[in-house]
């Protein structure tokens, strides 16, 4: 309740002009080692990669401070260094749809890692390659949503301030495939 309470507090002040800030900012605080903003994706998807290609740049435009400014394709499996990396994942039990893991040293590390050298997204063969999801919406969401983890932003809160966001974790087919504006804050909030 403390939540929903503080976010429309935050919004109706929002809308007096009273503050410059929004409701329900959700960022991670890693930075990528190089402190470039313009970044690179490569894709190493055989499954995905024509969803990727035509998902990738929908985060682009909201803030010149962060745009993914070079796309890697049909690359052979030759690793060019991005720094967001599309693979496949095979795994053959569950209903995870998608997971991106911060790479640093070769090790994973947390959120909260300073200089990361870059993100790996897996993309769940199995799930999202079987029938009941096997669909452009239900791809482009995933997609969308994994590349957001690899920009720095975390699941938006399960609130009336997130209920349609890319950023909610949810399989629920009533949340957005399109990026929300409580998604471009959270995105403005970690780059800006």
């Amino acid at each position: 309740m403390k939540k929903s309470i503080t976010c429309v507090i935050v919004a109706i002040l929002l809308m007096t002009g009273n503050v410059v800030s929004y409701a329900c900012p959700s960022i991670f605080s890693f930075t990528y080692s190089s402190d470039e903003r313009q970044l690179s994706l490569q894709i190493f998807s055989e499954h995905f990669k024509d969803d990727v290609e035509a998902n990738y740049n929908r985060w682009n435009g909201i803030t010149s401070n962060c745009n993914i400014s070079t796309l890697y394709k049909n690359t052979g499996g030759i690793d060019y260094g991005a720094d967001i990396k599309v693979k496949d994942d095979y795994v053959t039990t569950g209903t995870l749809l998608g997971v991106c893991r911060a790479i640093k040293n070769g090790q994973i590390v947390s959120y909260s890692t300073q200089n990361i050298d870059y993100c790996d997204i897996y993309l769940t063969v199995n799930v999202l390659g079987n029938t009941s999801w096997y669909n452009y919406t239900n791809r482009s969401r995933t997609i969308t949503h994994e590349i957001g983890h690899a920009l720095g932003l975390s699941h938006l809160p399960t609130s009336n301030c997130s209920h349609r966001a890319i950023m909610r974790q949810t399989k629920d087919p009533l949340h957005s495939i399109y990026i929300t504006e409580n998604d471009r804050n959270s995105l403005i909030a970690k780059w800006n």
